[in-house]
């Protein structure tokens, strides 16, 4: 590294360092001052010039930084603007769909009860975009007043639609009833479609049209496939069936008690009791397969003797309850 040391007019100093009278500097390499020369340089304004234009460059580069920065920032605010009227046309796009629903009409009738709110309007396309406008809380669907002679009408909006509540539907000379189509119907409210599967249970969304399923605990034998509760039911087999009594069964005896009484749920019933089971065997019903009971019993209905079956006839099996981690089949009953 070099150092400068500039001194003022004087002669040229001594070479151990001693102040002369001349201009000059004294120039250090890195060594002692001691032990560094003076060098003579006559008058120093070339010396203060280029000190002033090293000043000038770093100004005028500071400057450059300082634009750079400013246009850098400006890029990032405008990125920003962009990304945030993007998500508000896609908000409003998104709710604008939702809001355009079907509707149908049954004339000369009414949704009678308490209506959520009734505004006097011009036609059925004042009511009819009012409704949306409203949300599925406040209108699913509309009476609106037959013609009147002052050329407006009443525009009833209620809470609910004739496919929740069809008793609420009544005759109504002044009046014509508008429900919202069951697909529109079932986008808005998905859980009205009942979309989870073999027991699962539909809960609501935060946002219009969102919804998640709420299994059961799964069969350990036949998981859950997808998050609509759905089984590959390709792999239960349901047999014999009387009195509503069927017998099911994943493989040959794959289910232990509790799985027993999942796959019953899964198909809209519970396991048999002993007077079910019976029930079915008096009308019929005959099957050399065990099964479980709902008293966690095993039993399975003989209307022949057969060698390897019993060789009886009757409700056959143990009357003892047995280890609800054993497996076998199961015998289920659709109350």
């Amino acid at each position: 590294m070099l150092l400068k040391l500039v001194t003022g007019e004087g002669e040229r100093g001594t070479e151990n360092g001693e102040r002369g009278t001349g201009s000059g500097e004294r120039v250090y390499s890195g060594n002692p001052p001691e032990n560094s020369k003076w060098r003579s340089k006559g008058n120093y304004k070339d010396l203060a010039t280029s000190f002033e234009h090293v000043l000038f460059e770093r100004d005028r580069r500071s400057k450059k930084h300082g634009r750079i920065s400013v246009v850098v920032w400006l890029r990032i605010i405008v990125l920003a603007s962009c990304l945030v009227t993007i998500f508000a046309f896609y908000g409003l796009g998104r709710q604008l769909g939702m809001h355009q629903r079907k509707f149908y009409r049954l004339e000369t009738m009414a949704f009678v009860g308490e209506s959520t709110l009734a505004k006097v309007v011009k036609d059925y396309f004042d009511c009819s975009f009012f409704c949306p406008k409203s949300g599925p809380s406040a209108c699913l669907s509309f009476n609106l007043g037959r013609n009147s002679e002052s050329g407006y009408r009443t525009c009833e909006l209620i809470n609910s639609e004739r496919y929740l509540e069809p008793e609420r539907i009544k005759e109504h000379k002044s009046y014509d009833y508008f429900g919202t189509t069951p697909a529109s119907l079932f986008r808005l409210l998905p859980c009205v479609s009942n979309p989870c599967n073999n027991g699962g249970i539909c809960i609501p969304g935060r946002q219009i049209g969102g919804f998640s399923c709420q299994c059961v605990i799964q069969i350990s034998v036949l998981p859950f496939i997808n998050d609509l509760c759905n089984i590959d039911s390709s792999n239960v087999k349901i047999i014999d069936s009387s009195k509503d009594v069927f017998h099911a069964a994943i493989g040959r005896y794959e289910l232990n008690y509790h799985d027993a009484q999942r796959l019953c749920q899964m198909k809209g019933a519970a396991l048999a009791s002993y007077d079910q089971l019976h029930a079915a065997w008096q009308d019929g019903l005959e099957l050399c397969l065990y099964g479980w009971l709902i008293d966690a019993t095993v039993r399975y209905p003989m209307q022949t003797r057969k060698n390897g079956c019993g060789n009886r006839v009757g409700i056959l099996g143990s009357s003892s309850k047995k280890s609800r981690g054993n497996k076998y089949n199961a015998w289920c009953y659709i109350q």
